[in-house]
């Protein structure tokens, strides 16, 4: 059996494991917020997730705030860091339900979306 098809076979879905969302290519703001607001209800218990999420939201939002100063500097080559900044929510998100789906690691928060 093949990795699509034994996760297509967890998620009971056929092809749920080409999508990082069900419906969109990236997390809207209302899923970021979601999520931030999930680990605060429980950051007792879930205290790494929280400052690890704290630090991929920073990320995201350096990304957007360093658009404009690196496009006016014309600092062309530094480009790519807003776009990995841009999409390290999803990114890790999605690499964070990999590792749910696969029993690697527990991600509770996964219920928020």
């Amino acid at each position: 059996m093949s990795d699509k098809e034994s996760d297509a076979k967890l998620t009971n879905q056929p092809g749920a494991a080409l999508q990082p969302w069900p419906s969109e290519v990236g997390m809207t703001l209302l899923q970021l917020t979601q999520i931030k607001r999930w680990l605060l209800l429980h950051q007792g218990r879930h205290p790494v997730e929280l400052y690890a999420w704290d630090l991929v939201l920073t990320a995201w939002v350096l990304g957007w705030m360093a658009l404009p100063v690196f496009v006016l500097l014309d600092d062309w080559p530094l480009l790519p860091l807003c776009l990995m900044g841009f999409m390290l929510p999803n990114a890790y998100a999605s690499w964070r339900r990999g590792l749910h789906r696969r029993g690697r690691l527990r991600c509770d928060w996964l219920t928020a979306l």
